[in-house]
């Protein structure tokens, strides 16, 4: 599919005549499988060092025992998704819809599942890719847990996580949705978020 895309890409701009180098092929499949391609934002590494400490229950605002939190990805994207984030220094375990061990991990992990739209079968805002990433939460046959997603998209993450019946906050850094209706409950950095879950949400 990779290989597929970048031919396209060229072909809009090489002559007829004109091939594109496997070599160049190889070398972009290459940087767009790591953090060489892309960058995280600033509060990222942040969030997840005080969420990893959070779920140990070492954090400094944390209550007796560990709270039971399992945090996954939801994702419109292909497999190379858990190996750009394991570049950038992200603990990932290895519980992924359709592939993997489904066994929840006694270590601590930064993600404790993935779920792509390459695995499901359909994209956000679709149900069904929601609905694969709750069956890989130990907790999904608790009658009382909360699903709760964070995203930067109005339809694809907020208003499709709560069609499918999540709670959802729209991940709004630069407020370039603040006039979206139905007015969505917005944050503009994942330190927000940290805050909002030591209080209970």
């Amino acid at each position: 599919m990779a290989i597929a895309v970048i031919k396209s890409t060229f072909s809009a701009v090489l002559p007829s005549s004109a091939t594109v180098p496997e070599s160049l092929i190889t070398s972009l499949i290459r940087r767009f499988s790591t953090n060489e391609g892309y960058d995280l934002y600033d509060d990222v590494k942040p969030f997840f060092e005080h969420l990893r400490d959070w779920k140990r229950g070492t954090d400094a605002s944390s209550a007796e025992s560990p709270p039971r939190v399992h945090v996954g990805i939801i994702s419109n994207s292909d497999d190379r998704v858990s190996t750009i984030l394991g570049s950038h220094g992200i603990r990932l375990d290895n519980r992924r819809y359709g592939s993997g061990s489904l066994v929840a991990s006694q270590d601590t992990f930064d993600v404790d599942s993935v779920t792509l739209s390459y695995d499901v079968g359909f994209e956000k805002p679709n149900r069904m890719i929601f609905d694969a990433a709750r069956s890989l939460s130990p907790f999904a046959t608790e009658g009382d847990t909360l699903y709760l997603h964070i995203g930067d998209c109005p339809m694809d993450d907020y208003q499709g996580a709560r069609e499918a019946g999540w709670e959802s906050i729209l991940l709004d850094r630069d407020r370039n949705h603040k006039d979206t209706e139905p007015r969505p409950q917005r944050m503009r950095h994942l330190g927000s978020l940290m805050e909002a879950l030591r209080m209970g949400l």
